[in-house]
């Protein structure tokens, strides 16, 4: 009986390392966005790693975000980031947007944040991810 105990251990320990997630170290982050002080609602913020996958969030009414590293991690790669970020709010849904409805218009406030935040490749905005944060402070200013 031990014997076997033994071996159904042994295999019960193989499968839950089978289960384990593998990958890059991705760490919880959340905290508020803001632009001169103040907190930005709606914008879909992304965290580009040098390499890897992006981790992305969405603020709400008072600036706050969590980002997803995937659909079941919450996070971002520990490393370095580019930032940059969307208006959220000037999504619309698909059944209006196949309907011909327009877009709605950035306000200006916004414009101005996404004129140098909004483009991946000409953010000038990079910050270092190194261990979990629930305070962080994403500053557009």
């Amino acid at each position: 009986m031990n014997r076997a105990w033994m071996w159904w251990s042994v295999a019960l320990a193989v499968a839950l390392a089978g289960c384990m997630r593998s990958g890059p170290e991705v760490v919880e982050i959340e905290g508020t966005v803001t632009h001169n002080g103040k907190p930005v609602p709606n914008l879909r913020i992304y965290f580009v790693p040098t390499d890897g996958r992006p981790s992305w969030g969405i603020s709400d009414e008072n600036g706050h975000f969590v980002l997803d590293y995937d659909y079941d991690l919450d996070g971002a790669k520990v490393g370095t980031h580019t930032v940059y970020v969307l208006d959220e709010s000037s999504n619309i849904d698909p059944t209006a947007a196949m309907s011909g409805a327009r877009r709605p218009k950035s306000s200006p406030e916004i414009a101005e944040i996404l004129k140098k935040y909004g483009d991946l490749s000409t953010s000038p905005l990079k910050v270092e991810v190194t261990k979990p944060d629930k305070n962080f402070q994403l500053k557009l200013d």
